[in-house]
């Protein structure tokens, strides 16, 4: 039987938040925990960073830095090749990937629909996480040319 794959999220209270002619509501979605095999990392920690945003280099007109831009909720191949945590300046990798998601936002009803849309989201993201144990190995070859099973086994 497959591993079963969950994420906890949990959501703010809307907090009001008042610019000069602007009115916003500043909501926080975090993931909290999960379960299952698929989120455990190399070293076999919890990995529920579901978040990824992506790095914006200074102007270079202006200098002004920019803060990162969420970009999506990871789907299975984001969580396996872009890393969790805060972006390394040292590489040329501009995505980066974390438990938490702050948005402003004008009401509370858009506040419910982007609610609803991590949470459908994160509920896709783990329904794969399911199935993919249950791939069934379909084919099988060396190439370009064949190597002698002994062979490969004393290398």
């Amino acid at each position: 039987m497959s591993t079963k794959h969950a994420i906890r999220l949990t959501r703010s209270d809307l907090q009001r938040a008042d610019a000069t002619y602007f009115g916003a509501y500043r909501m926080r979605i975090e993931a909290v925990d999960c379960v299952g095999s698929g989120f455990l990392d190399e070293d076999g920690n919890k990995d529920f960073a579901i978040f990824v945003y992506q790095y914006r280099e200074p102007s270079p007109y202006l200098g002004v830095t920019t803060p990162p831009v969420l970009y999506t909720v990871a789907g299975p191949v984001q969580m396996a090749d872009i890393p969790a945590g805060e972006p390394r300046r040292d590489q040329c990798w501009p995505f980066f990937r974390l438990h938490y998601l702050e948005v402003d936002v004008e009401a509370q009803q858009v506040a419910d629909e982007v609610w609803n849309l991590v949470v459908d989201m994160r509920n896709r993201l783990c329904q794969f996480m399911d199935l993919a144990p249950e791939l069934k190995l379909i084919r099988d070859e060396w190439g370009p040319y064949v190597v002698d099973e002994s062979q490969s086994q004393s290398e």
